[in-house]
Formats: C-alpha cells, sequence, structure tokens
C-alpha cells in the first residue's frame, strides 16, 4: 500500500505543470520587446474569466503619449491577470511566475504590452516624478524590473 501511495504521489508531482518566477532579466527582456510602450489612462477594466479566485482582464487603454517605434492606436488592449478572491475562495499564497497587476478605471500608467490585445508585460502607475522623467528625457534613464519600471539610480 505504501508503495502505491508513494507511485502515485511521484506520477502525480512529474505531470503537474512547472511554474515558477523567472530571472529578472527574463521579464527585462519581454517588456523590452513589446510593441507597445505608453504613458496612458485606463478607460476600462472588464473581468473576462474567474478561476480559483484569479481574474483575467482586458484593459481598453486610452493613449496619453507613445514611446514605441511602431504606431500605436489612440485606444489599445490588454491583458492580465489579478488576484482577488470571493469571500468563499480560499486565499492560498501565490506561486509560480505570474505577476499580478491591478488595473483602475482612470489610473495614468506606464505600460508595455507584447502587441495590441496582447499581455501587459509592464503596468507601473505614473507618480508626478515618474511622469515628469519620461515626458523630459523618454525610456534613457528608465530600467525595467519585474513588469514595472523605476528611474535609474534613484
Amino acid at each position: 500500500m505504501k508503495k502505491l501511495a508513494l507511485s502515485l504521489i511521484i506520477i502525480f508531482s512529474l505531470t503537474l505543470p512547472a511554474s515558477a518566477i523567472l530571472p529578472p532579466k527574463n521579464y527585462k527582456q519581454i517588456s523590452e520587446n513589446s510593441e507597445i510602450k505608453a504613458i496612458a489612462k485606463v478607460k476600462k477594466v472588464k473581468i473576462i474569466d474567474h478561476d480559483f479566485g484569479i481574474n483575467t482582464k482586458r484593459v481598453t487603454f486610452t493613449l496619453i503619449k507613445s514611446f514605441s517605434e511602431k504606431d500605436i492606436p489612440e485606444e489599445f488592449y490588454g491583458w492580465c491577470q489579478s488576484f482577488d478572491p470571493y469571500f468563499w475562495e480560499r486565499k492560498h499564497p501565490l506561486v509560480g511566475g505570474t505577476v499580478y497587476h491591478y488595473p483602475k478605471k482612470k489610473q495614468e500608467v506606464f505600460v508595455t504590452v507584447l502587441k495590441n490585445n496582447g499581455r501587459i508585460t509592464t503596468y507601473t502607475p505614473l507618480t508626478l516624478k515618474l511622469k515628469a522623467e519620461l515626458e523630459l528625457n523618454g525610456l534613457k534613464n528608465i530600467e525595467y524590473v519585474i513588469e514595472d519600471i523605476r528611474i535609474k539610480n534613484d
């Protein structure tokens, strides 16, 4: 009986998908390679899926200023996930490589999106200091950290 239980544990542990936090350079590279890099205002947030406390959200952005090499539409979209369990759902600690974002309507942010309607790869609410830096120097003094940005040497 013990061998059967041990065998089942090994089989289940080998068949579960592995998910882990990636090295910071991976997140940086994904953000830097995103087609959309912009200061934008959140126009709308719509929950498109809810599963075990994790909401997948479609976010509509209104473009304020683009830092992309390609043209960006005045209105663009991205999706992200957030951990918003209902009161009856277990509030367990999250593991894995997913970074959660919590977009709010009318919030001004710096955002990167893989491509229009793609995954949000960076989401940073703007402070006065960050907005001034972006408007004055663009991305020159900005560094990407795990799905966020900050001013270098700040």
